[in-house]
């Protein structure tokens, strides 16, 4: 009975219209942030943070992996940003303190 009173819902569109919404989003509320309370931001690291996960998220569709081979990618991001460069020295040590066996 309710299947009568749904209207029939045909595909949203092309899903880069809403990537283009969410970064365009994005950078306007950075800049009231910015504007708001300025911070500087470490845009590498930024960027790098992003890409890593765009990287993985695309592998893992690309490849039609079960869950738990997801899970085990979703754990392996931070082990890919470190090649990268991306954690600062500080980090790096607070790291090895955590993990016993690598000390």
């Amino acid at each position: 009975m309710a299947s009568h009173t749904a209207p029939y819902r045909q595909p949203a569109g092309d899903p880069s219209g809403a990537l283009t919404k969410v970064v365009a989003l994005f950078l306007g509320m950075l800049a009231y942030a910015q504007w708001v309370y300025p911070v500087t931001y470490q845009w590498r690291r930024v960027v790098t943070a992003v890409v890593v996960a765009v990287g993985l998220t695309v592998l893992g569709a690309a490849i039609d992996i079960p869950l738990a081979a997801a899970i085990a990618i979703a754990v392996l991001y931070p082990v890919g940003l470190l090649p990268l460069g991306f954690y600062l020295p500080e980090e790096l040590r607070r790291m090895l303190r955590l993990v016993p066996a690598l000390r």
